[in-house]
């Protein structure tokens, strides 16, 4: 069988998306499955080499021509953003060939509660044009959480096709070191006792900011530090220098860091959270009800307990309190609060490797790949007859 996964970011970019199609990829190959990963050239990219069978092509135009003229089985198509995925699939379809939507969140749904498009914007519009066919015309399609699943459903008539196929994370790449963890603190001049709590992943703007702001005099305090691991790319430069700004108008330069996860791989990443006694996981508004970023798992395999910040009854809220992995806020006020708890608590430690536990019961991307690699095979078979 031969697989194709059209994706708007692969490797030697990092991320999410990078992390599960590379996951995906690896996993299809050890099982007997010829796989390439599409994705499209851009300005400003991660420099580094990507593994074999991953390919660039040029806009639109270049991601048609991929799909329709590659030996392909199936077509698996990630999103959001959607545009690529969906040139991929009317290819598919155009060829007769299956198609997987790949879905890590909600496109016009996150793209209107983060206010990116206003309610009425025709663009947003378009968009949902674009979603309520891609879902219908797809064969299959793979969600991350429930929630998501229940959102994509309002555009797909035949709600079967929906598949929840989680994220998770990898245990061999994400474990506790304490020895590296040891050696990253000493090199970041944060002295043994002290409390670290770590913001890793994404650049969110207005949330790392407001952050900040509230943790400002809880930091100023206590024996803590923050630790923030972001990649920003040249696009993000200035932003990230008017973060620091604020560090240091907030009057706790000395006790934060940065570091820019651009140019290193999830090993190196490894050993910041190992250095770290608790991941901060804040969701910014508009994500709350159905998000639990990537990094929420990461940090479970490094047995660092979470406090996090989302809507109440989420998936990011269900997923702490459920099994007491961490301490939950609803608002700016309570997350500062369960902050401070977790600086005071004396059982982080024990926390963080009942969340190891329980990651490897229940969050091995090993699992979600599986249950991709047997609906896949479904289709193609389905398909065939």
């Amino acid at each position: 069988m031969k697989i194709a996964i059209f994706s708007p970011y692969s490797l030697p970019e990092l991320g999410a998306c990078s992390l599960r199609v590379d996951s995906l990829k690896r996993f299809f190959e050890r099982n007997g499955i010829v796989v390439k990963v599409f994705s499209p050239e851009r300005a400003n990219m991660r420099k580094g080499r990507a593994p074999e069978g991953y390919v660039r092509y040029k806009g639109l135009e270049g991601a048609f021509v991929a799909a329709f003229k590659g030996d392909f089985d199936v077509i698996l198509g990630t999103s959001p953003p959607l545009t690529h995925s969906f040139v991929a699939l009317i290819a598919a379809k155009l060829r007769c060939i299956p198609f997987v939507a790949d879905l890590r969140d909600p496109w016009t749904h996150e793209y209107e509660g983060l206010g990116i498009y206003t309610r009425m914007d025709p663009k947003l519009w378009g968009y949902k044009l674009m979603e309520a066919l891609a879902y219908n015309l797809s064969d299959r399609v793979f969600v991350v959480t429930e929630t998501i699943g229940r959102i994509a459903s309002r555009f797909t008539l035949d709600k079967s096709k929906i598949l929840l196929v989680s994220n998770g994370s990898d245990p061999k790449l994400f474990r506790r070191d304490a020895k590296k963890g040891k050696a990253m603190r000493k090199s970041l001049g944060i002295p043994e006792g002290a409390k670290v709590a770590i913001y890793a992943g994404a650049f969110v703007k207005k949330d790392l900011e407001r952050m900040i702001e509230e943790l400002a005099d809880t930091i100023k305090r206590e024996n803590a530090y923050l630790l923030f691991v972001i990649q920003a790319g040249k696009a993000e430069a200035m932003e990230f220098e008017k973060l620091k700004g604020i560090v240091r108008s907030s009057g706790i330069a000395k006790k934060t860091r940065f570091v820019n996860s651009g140019g290193f791989g999830f090993e190196k990443l490894n050993w910041y959270y190992s250095a770290s006694d608790f991941g901060l996981d804040p969701l910014p508004k508009g994500m709350g009800d159905y998000c639990i970023p990537v990094k929420t798992y990461d940090f479970f395999f490094s047995e660092l307990p979470i406090v996090g910040k989302g809507e109440m009854g989420g998936e990011l809220e269900n997923l702490i309190v459920s099994d007491g992995l961490g301490f939950f806020a609803t608002n700016w006020d309570g997350f500062r609060e369960k902050f401070l708890e977790a600086l005071h608590s004396d059982k982080l430690k024990k926390i963080g490797i009942l969340a190891r536990q329980i990651a490897l019961k229940k969050f091995d991307r090993e699992h979600s790949n599986w249950k991709a690699l047997v609906a896949v095979k479904d289709i193609v078979k389905q398909s065939d007859l």
